[in-house]
């Protein structure tokens, strides 16, 4: 089966899908924040009140949401204002592993130029 093209990006293994080697060390640009009840309680919330990944969602693809993408990439956000730009809901969209790997890629392409 081809996968679409907005998904032929990810790096894929005979056992199936793969993080990029980056991919911890820019999704924990403040690994303090992740761990707090603060995140770990709205993100239950704003998954379960945005249950669909956004970018299948473009394509007519139904699949849940399991992560919380930040539109703009915490690490590109200046030192002070990283923490308020982590709990602000209007730079957050609900992702499924695949498309949230896809734009991590993307984030770290454009970070390496």
């Amino acid at each position: 089966m081809t996968r679409p093209f907005y998904l032929r990006d990810i790096k894929t293994t005979n056992v199936g899908w793969i993080k990029p080697k980056e991919y911890k060390d820019m999704e924990r640009t403040r690994p303090d924040l992740y761990k707090t009840q603060r995140w770990k309680k709205n993100r239950l919330l704003f998954l379960k009140s945005n249950p669909l990944c956004v970018r299948c969602k473009m394509f007519g693809i139904t699949t849940a949401a399991t992560l919380i993408d930040h539109i703009t990439p915490i690490a590109d956000v200046p030192e002070d204002k990283q923490e308020e730009m982590f709990f602000n809901q209007d730079n957050w969209q609900p992702l499924c592993f695949k498309c949230h790997t896809v734009k991590t890629n993307k984030d770290l392409a454009r970070r390496r130029k």
